[in-house]
């Protein structure tokens, strides 16, 4: 239910402008596959990505070394960032349209940050403190190092950090550090972390792209050219690769914390295989039937006689792409079970639709027109910051792990393929869409948390 509006979109907009290249073929089947991705991903991802993490959070809360908590926190947010299949696909994209930036670089560049911002995100839940000082500190100082360079790639760089693989191991760190902690009864420190970890890759990535500049290739690559075969062995390669390390670290965390016996094993073995099979059908759909179709949709309206039109179409594909992310139905699924219900699925999945559809629909304006994205994405960021004062803290972690969580794979591929396609620049102003995805729900969901406290006053 969460692909069927895209699928329908691509298939109006292909009667619509008939643009020339476009495979149907390709599209639908790579459509089944991302279907069948997401299933089988979403039903193992809660056996093992989020059960390891909250695992390893509650461990390291036990143990009170903090030595120990650095290190694994560390190596375990620089590892699944690492294996992050967002990641590598914005790395593709990226590097194809700026020269002198080397694809393994931006990704350990962006892995490093993360770890290092979780470790700081652990300190602070070990020692009670709220998060919102971190937050705070970071976007100020995201904010003064804007006035410096262009930040599109960075705040991109955060929004493809917190993906499928991130996401739950992060969030349920966490979540296992804060409910064994003093402050176990407060669940307004069981959010957040998801945020600070995505500060890190802004600030990093900032600094990286002073030594960047956009050549003239075009971003989008041909994936319909290869068989299908060829797409799922290559991606069985790549996103084995890539969760090789998850898998490693799960073996050594239950060696030497755990020691939970073969049952658990077996489960959260389980869970890893149906995680892994998901990914790899998710990114080969992707890779098979959607970048193409984006980039070549794109480049029809870019020439029709009424460009502006991907205004409404990004705000139609943000609304529905955010109800397709693996890693949102993880976010929400966890903020009803620790709210005990309280906070619905439905209502934190409206204002993500609203956010997520008002940030693609002004990144596409800004793909269209051309304007300086720091116009856009700082004011949004000063709203976010103040919002915060009059916001509980339950809602502001929530937030900040919605901007995190919001642009997934989605995002990363046919919607920013899309951009590329309209872009007329060779693609470099389409960058900046998954950093717009990652901002508008700061906002959004401390409004809803300002809603709430209002309402729970007066009664």
């Amino acid at each position: 239910m969460s692909t069927l509006p895209i699928i329908a979109l691509v298939l109006v907009l292909d009667l619509v402008y008939q643009p020339q290249g476009l495979s149907l073929s390709h599209f639908l089947i790579g459509s089944v596959f991302l279907v069948l991705g997401l299933t089988l991903f979403s039903h193992g991802s809660d056996t093992s990505l989020v059960e390891v993490g909250q695992r390893l959070g509650a461990y390291l809360s036990h143990k009170h070394s903090i030595t120990i908590m650095l290190i694994v926190g560390f190596v375990t947010g620089f590892f699944v960032t690492y294996s992050e299949p967002d990641v590598s696909v914005l790395a593709i994209q990226v590097t194809s349209v700026y020269s002198g930036l080397s694809k393994q670089l931006f990704i350990i560049v962006i892995s490093f940050s993360v770890g290092l911002l979780t470790d700081l995100g652990l300190l602070f839940l070990l020692k009670g403190a709220s998060l919102k000082i971190l937050l705070t500190i970071g976007y100020i100082l995201i904010l003064l190092v804007c006035l410096l360079v262009d930040p599109a790639i960075a705040f991109d760089a955060s929004g493809a950090t917190t993906g499928p693989m991130t996401v739950p191991f992060i969030m349920a760190l966490g979540i296992g550090l804060a409910t064994t902690t003093k402050h176990k009864d407060d669940q307004s420190s069981t959010f957040g972390l998801v945020g600070v970890a995505s500060v890190g890759p802004v600030i990093s990535v900032l600094m990286l792209m002073l030594f960047a500049s956009p050549s003239s290739s075009q971003a989008a690559s041909s994936a319909h050219a290869s068989r299908l075969g060829e797409v799922l062995v290559d991606c069985l390669g790549k996103v084995g690769a890539a969760f090789a390390p998850v898998v490693i670290l799960s073996i050594l965390f239950e060696i030497f914390f755990f020691k939970l016996g073969p049952a658990w094993i077996k489960r959260v073995s389980r869970g890893l295989i149906y995680s892994y099979l998901g990914i790899v059908l998710f990114i080969g759909g992707i890779e098979y039937g959607f970048l193409d179709a984006g980039r070549i949709i794109g480049e029809t309206i870019k020439l029709s006689s009424a460009p502006w039109v991907a205004i409404p179409i990004g705000f139609f594909l943000g609304a529905v792409a955010v109800l397709a992310e693996p890693s949102v139905a993880v976010l929400v699924n966890q903020v009803e079970e620790q709210s005990s219900g309280s906070i619905k699925r439905s209502l934190v999945y409206s204002f993500l639709t609203i956010a997520v559809g008002i940030g693609v629909a002004l990144a596409m304006a800004r793909t269209l027109f051309n304007f300086d994205i720091r116009w856009a994405l700082m004011p949004l960021v000063v709203i976010a910051l103040i919002l915060m004062k009059f916001c509980p803290d339950l809602f502001t972690g929530i937030a900040f792990d919605s901007g995190g969580v919001a642009s997934g794979p989605m995002s990363t591929s046919f919607i920013l393929s899309l951009a590329i396609g309209v872009s007329s620049d060779g693609g470099a102003s389409a960058f900046g869409i998954v950093g717009f995805i990652a901002v508008m729900p700061l906002v959004t969901i401390q409004i809803l948390g300002i809603i709430v406290k209002h309402k729970r006053s007066r009664s």
